[in-house]
């Protein structure tokens, strides 16, 4: 008997093939996702049983935008959210405002949260605080740096982050004096982007 992986209700991936195969008989129902034993009698392939296979407990919800057009520059001396203007990702029934950058959670968890920001080449040195939240404000979950002063810099930063549903979560930046031009690279992968996973209920 070998091991397989079930893609449909007829078919099955065998550990080690890089193709399906139809299933001519199941002792056990075909759920997609489920590991099962399979043998071969003749020309057909029987499901003998399922394997309990640990699943996680949260459903899968996953969000990406990234800034794919031009670059932008955001004011001095205010917190200001990054218009990620593009979706690259949406998984689990979140909702993204591509006018006001804010991604609406669909469910409550915990979430890992990513954002990065890259500042124009060659710009004048300053304080950067960069922040992942619901409130554009400074805070305990707030990374600072300094920025610019160097021919090329960036900054990211990363958090878990409790949320409730509905929660409107976006990126977000303060320039400490002077106004913060972001590095463009002429293609769909500017430097900046807001990446949220939900790891737990």
């Amino acid at each position: 008997m070998r091991l397989a992986t079930v893609q449909s209700a007829t078919t099955v991936r065998i550990e080690g093939a890089t193709t399906d195969s139809t299933v001519w008989r199941s002792a056990v129902p075909l759920v997609a996702g489920d590991v099962v034993l399979a043998e071969t009698i003749g020309t057909q392939l029987v499901v003998v049983s399922s394997l309990s296979v640990p699943r996680p407990a949260c459903g899968r919800v996953e969000f990406r935008a990234v800034r794919a057009t031009t670059s932008t520059t955001l004011a001095a001396s205010s917190w200001t959210t990054y218009p990620l203007e593009s979706l690259v990702t949406n998984i689990g029934g979140g909702t993204y405002n591509t006018s006001t950058f804010k991604y609406y959670v669909p469910s409550a968890g915990l979430y890992l949260a990513s954002g990065r920001v890259r500042i124009a080449d060659n710009a004048a040195a300053r304080s950067v605080g960069l922040g992942i939240g619901v409130t554009n404000a400074d805070g305990p979950d707030v990374a600072w740096q300094q920025l610019g002063g160097a021919a090329r810099d960036s900054m990211q930063i990363v958090r878990l982050m409790r949320l409730a549903a509905g929660d409107d979560v976006r990126l977000f930046l303060y320039s400490e004096g002077k106004t913060f031009a972001t590095h463009y690279y002429g293609s769909a992968a500017s430097g900046q982007s807001l990446h949220l996973l939900k790891v737990a209920d």
